[in-house]
């Protein structure tokens, strides 16, 4: 990892699982990508509670099963998704509307 990485993933996602994400960010991944935990570039996590994979589709509102993985869409995860996404943004690369002011 080289730069900043937000990861945003549902807690009952079974196509990329929640536990893998946070064996990457605390450094027990078996990817290859050497890392130890709070050295390099910031990773953070957020895990939402009760979502699955894509809950940040609103096609998927009636869940859906696609290649032997459960899709659904999740509003309360896409609404903290996006304010995540926000701050994270902001914090990393600042909020380019205060700067022209």
């Amino acid at each position: 990892m080289t730069v900043p990485t937000l990861v945003l993933i549902g807690e009952l996602d079974d196509w990329a699982r929640a536990s893998e994400c946070r064996n990457l960010v605390e450094g027990r991944d078996d990817y290859g990508i050497s890392r130890s935990s709070g050295d390099g570039v910031p990773i953070k996590l957020i895990v939402y509670p009760g979502a699955y994979h894509s809950f940040d589709a609103p096609g998927l509102k009636t869940p859906v099963q696609f290649l032997g993985h459960h899709l659904e869409f999740n509003q309360a995860a896409t609404d903290r998704s996006i304010a995540a996404v926000r701050e994270f943004l902001d914090a990393t690369i600042g909020d380019k509307r205060e700067q022209t002011r």
